[in-house]
């Protein structure tokens, strides 16, 4: 009785998450030292924006810094949305979604709350 010994090599396609993790270290470092207020400065300005406290803050109030964080998230939303391409398509749509939800949120910063998306994505 002979045994016959295969030898079988395994090779496991897992991409290496490192510079994924950098990329969102940089933005979160970006965004943090961009602003003068901290994280609650976020939702100070989603409530500012959606005239919670009144209707002179809300056309006084420079939205900027939220707009341009917006922009940073929607860049990492969409290597995180390519990185999404090799998952389900159910991970892939909602990337896309993500994306749609941040270029919205930025582009009705951008231009002063003229589109309504803050008031739909609430």
């Amino acid at each position: 009785m002979e045994t016959e010994v295969r030898k079988v090599e395994m090779s496991e396609n897992v991409a290496d998450p490192t510079g994924l993790g950098l990329l969102g270290l940089a933005v979160v470092c970006f965004v943090v030292s961009t602003s003068r207020v901290g994280w609650s400065a976020m939702a100070s300005v989603w409530l500012i924006q959606m005239g919670s406290f009144s209707p002179e803050i809300q056309k006084g109030f420079d939205v900027t810094q939220l707009a341009f964080a917006f922009v940073e998230y929607l860049i990492f939303s969409i290597f995180g949305t390519i990185a999404a391409l090799k998952t389900k398509k159910v991970v892939f749509a909602i990337m896309v979604l993500i994306c749609f939800l941040f270029f919205g949120l930025a582009a009705d910063l951008f231009l002063g709350g003229r589109t309504g998306f803050f008031a739909l994505a609430a």
